[in-house]
């Protein structure tokens, strides 16, 4: 996976994370959970997001926000850059 982190705050309580994936693939998101609360800003590519066996196509400019320990993942549909914003807190 080809990652390039544009920016990278880290608080007491939190990360923000800006990051763009130039070659996403299914290999580099496998199933996952936080303990704490996770919000991702979607800026581009070609993924859905699936949480508790249901699908949802993002969109530039969709906001994701996951409950802590909640199983989820990104998968990549195509080889676009994949840009996002992701805060946990």
């Amino acid at each position: 996976m080809k990652s390039n982190s544009i920016a990278c705050v880290t608080g007491d309580s939190f990360v923000l994370n800006h990051s763009v994936i130039s070659e996403p693939s299914a290999d580099n998101f496998p199933p996952h959970f936080h303990e704490a609360w996770e919000m991702l800003f979607f800026i581009r590519g070609d993924v859905t997001y699936s949480v508790h066996g249901k699908s949802y196509r993002l969109r530039r400019g969709d906001l994701v926000i996951s409950r802590p320990t909640v199983l989820h993942r990104i998968e990549p549909s195509g080889k676009e850059k994949y840009e996002r914003i992701n805060v946990i807190f």
